[in-house]
C-alpha cells in the first residue's frame, strides 16, 4: 500500500523534528551544564569547611596534648618531692581524714600530749628501764643474763670489722683498679672475722638453740656487709633501653635533672636492702621476725593506718583461735634520712625533721596496743645503717582519753630515744649488743625443746 504523504511534507515534517531534537539536546546541555556548576560550587564549599574542622581538631588537639604534657610533667614533679622526705607530702582534702603515720608531723603528736624527751638517754639506763617493765608483766620469765654475756663477749672479741659509709660512698668515685683493692681489703677483713667466729664456734657445747645459731647467724651477718659494700661501691646501672625510655619521657614531659640527682639514682641503694640488713643483723642476737597485720586507730576524727617493716613478737604456744596472746616485742621503723642534720647536737628534733618524729611517734603509740609492754612500746628508728632505740612512756588512761577525745588532756606520753648508733662500726654493736641479746632471748622463751635439749617449755 502507497503512502498518502507527499514528499514536500516529509522534508517538512524531517526538518522540524531534527529542529526539535536540536533543541533538546541544546536544552539538556545547559541543564547538564548548570548541574556540574552547582555540583562543584558545592564540592568547594564542602572542601573548605572540611579543611576550617580539620585546622580546628588539629589546634585543639594541640591545645589538649600542651595541657597533658604540663599536668604530666608537674604530677611527676611532685611525686619526687613528695619521695624526697615524709614531711614534705601533702594531703589532698579527701585525705586528710584517712592517712598513714608516715604522714603525720611532730604537731600531731604534741596535740594529744605526746613529747619527745629533750636529751638522749644512755642506752644502759633505757635497758633496765625495759627490763623492769617487762618483768613487772612477765615475773615468771627465766633469768637468762648468763646467756646474754656469754654471746655479748663472744661478739665483742669475734667481730671486730668496721666500715664507714660515707668513706665507701668516696671510694665508688675512684677508678676501678682501687675500687678492687679497696674490695680486696674488705674481703680480707671479713674472712678474718670468720676465722675467729668459726674458731669461737668450735668452743661451744652446742646443747641449745643459741648455741647451734650463733654462729650462723654471724656467717649471714658478714656475707650481708659484704654485699652491701659491694653494692654501694659498684652502684648498679639501668638497661640502655631503658635509659632511652627515661630519657624520652624527660624530654616530652620537659623535666629537668642534674648530673648529681641522676647519680643519686643510679647509686643508692632502695629501703628493702637496709631493711634485709637490718633483719640479718637482728639475727645475729637471735631476734626473729614476724608477720604483722595493719594497724588501724583513730585519733579524734582522723583514722591513722600503721604496718612495721620489722616487727618481733614474743613466741608463746597458744591453742584455739585465741591470737591476742602474741604480743609485740620491738618493732622496725625504717625512715627516708640520708644524713642526720646536726650531729653536735642531743636533740632529736634537731637531727631528723617534723615528719619523721610524726611517723616514728604515730608507729610507737599504734604499737603500743599490741605491745607486751603495754601502755608503752618498744621500737627502733633505722635510717640507713644507723639506729636509734625509742621508748614510748605513758599512763593507760593517756590511750583512754585520747581514744574518747577528751580535752584538755590531763596526762602525756614521753618518748626516750638513744644517741645513734651504725650497725656497720664494731665500736657501736659493742655498746648495743647486750640489750639485743637479752631482747632475743626474752623473744624465745616460748618456744618448745629448741631452746635446750631437756625439751623444756618456760612459761610466762
Amino acid at each position: 500500500m502507497e503512502s498518502c504523504v507527499k514528499p514536500e511534507s516529509r522534508n517538512i515534517v524531517g526538518t522540524c523534528r531534527r529542529k526539535r531534537k536540536l533543541e533538546d539536546e541544546e536544552q539538556g546541555e545547559s541543564s547538564s551544564m548548570a548541574g556540574s556548576s552547582s555540583m562543584d560550587e558545592e564540592c568547594e564549599i564542602t572542601s573548605t569547611q572540611s579543611k576550617e574542622d580539620s585546622t580546628k581538631r588539629k589546634s585543639f588537639l594541640r591545645s589538649s596534648l600542651s595541657k597533658e604534657c604540663v599536668s604530666t610533667s608537674t604530677t611527676e614533679e611532685d611525686n619526687e618531692d613528695s619521695d624526697k622526705s615524709y614531711s614534705e607530702g601533702r594531703l589532698t582534702a579527701g585525705e586528710e581524714r584517712n592517712l598513714p603515720a608516715s604522714k603525720r608531723q611532730y604537731v600531731d603528736l604534741k596535740n594529744i600530749n605526746i613529747f619527745y624527751c629533750d636529751k638522749p638517754q644512755p642506752l644502759e639506763e633505757l635497758m633496765q628501764i625495759v627490763k623492769e617493765d617487762l618483768f613487772k608483766k612477765y615475773p615468771n620469765s627465766k633469768d637468762v643474763e648468763k646467756t646474754v654475756q656469754k654471746f655479748t663477749k663472744l661478739t665483742k672479741e669475734n667481730m671486730l670489722v668496721s666500715f664507714d659509709l660515707d668513706i665507701i660512698r668516696q671510694e665508688r668515685k675512684k677508678s676501678r683498679p682501687v675500687k678492687y683493692l679497696y674490695e680486696k681489703r674488705v674481703h680480707e677483713r671479713i674472712e678474718s672475722d670468720m676465722e675467729k667466729a668459726k674458731k669461737a664456734d668450735s668452743d661451744l657445747e652446742h646443747n641449745d638453740l643459741f648455741d647451734r645459731k650463733w654462729f650462723l647467724a654471724v656467717e649471714m651477718f658478714l656475707f650481708t656487709t659484704v654485699k652491701l659494700v659491694k653494692r654501694i661501691l659498684y652502684p648498679s646501672d639501668d638497661h640502655e633501653t631503658v635509659k632511652q625510655a627515661k630519657e624520652s619521657i624527660k624530654r616530652k614531659t620537659r623535666k629537668k635533672t642534674g648530673k648529681d640527682k641522676k647519680l643519686a639514682e643510679k647509686c643508692e641503694p632502695s629501703e628493702s636492702v637496709y631493711q634485709h640488713f637490718f633483719s640479718m643483723f637482728g639475727r645475729l642476737f637471735f631476734l626473729e621476725h614476724c608477720e604483722v597485720d595493719k594497724r588501724t586507730f583513730v585519733i579524734g576524727d582522723k583514722i591513722v593506718k600503721s604496718t612495721p617493716d620489722l616487727a618481733y613478737c614474743t613466741r608463746q604456744v597458744v591453742v584455739g583461735d585465741n591470737i591476742d596472746d602474741t604480743k609485740t616485742l620491738l618493732f622496725v621503723v625504717e625512715v627516708k634520712v640520708k644524713q642526720i642534720k646536726n650531729v653536735t647536737t642531743n636533740r632529736l628534733e634537731e637531727l631528723v625533721d617534723s615528719g619523721v618524729l610524726g611517723q616514728v611517734g604515730s608507729e610507737l603509740f599504734a604499737e603500743a596496743f599490741y605491745s607486751c609492754l603495754f601502755p608503752n612500746s618498744l621500737g627502733i628508728m633505722c635510717m640507713e645503717t644507723k639506729l636509734i632505740f625509742v621508748y614510748l612512756i605513758m599512763p593507760e588512761e593517756h590511750i583512754d582519753s585520747i581514744m574518747c577525745c577528751e580535752k584538755p588532756l590531763k596526762t602525756e606520753g614521753k618518748i626516750h630515744f638513744t644517741k645513734p648508733y651504725d650497725m656497720l662500726k664494731a665500736e657501736d654493736r659493742a655498746e648495743v649488743c647486750e640489750f639485743l641479746y637479752w631482747l632475743g632471748c626474752f623473744q624465745n622463751q616460748g618456744r618448745w625443746s629448741l631452746m635446750s635439749t631437756e625439751r623444756t617449755q618456760f612459761k610466762d
